[in-house]
């Protein structure tokens, strides 16, 4: 336990009156870890999950962040847009019913 000048628990959260049962590296770790859980589990509840399950079960994945860390911002959701099958694309646009072939004009 430290020592030394310490804050008047009046000024203090309540969380923190009295001994700190865990130390300072160990509860942000446990918030992380909640955060990302709850970030999952909002993500799982996306109409587009399943579809991001067909590309593969581990997305969003951590590797999968790190090779869009090297990619503009730009390019990166175009990128998520395609492996979802939700862009701008000849045949998406036929199926909604925009365009009248699927067959891109570039081809």
């Amino acid at each position: 336990m430290a020592r030394g000048d310490t804050s008047t628990e009046d000024l203090l959260p309540r969380l923190c009156w009295g001994k700190l049962l865990r130390s300072k590296v160990v509860e942000m770790q446990r918030q992380l870890k909640d955060i990302r859980k709850r970030a999952i589990n909002l993500f799982m509840r996306l109409p587009k999950c399943q579809i991001m399950h067909e590309i593969g079960l581990t997305v969003p994945s951590s590797k999968f962040r790190r090779n869009m860390e090297a990619v503009t911002r730009s390019k990166a959701a175009l990128l998520s847009q395609l492996r979802m099958g939700h862009v701008l694309l000849a045949k998406h646009l036929h199926k909604i019913g925009k365009v009248a072939s699927p067959v891109c004009l570039a081809c």
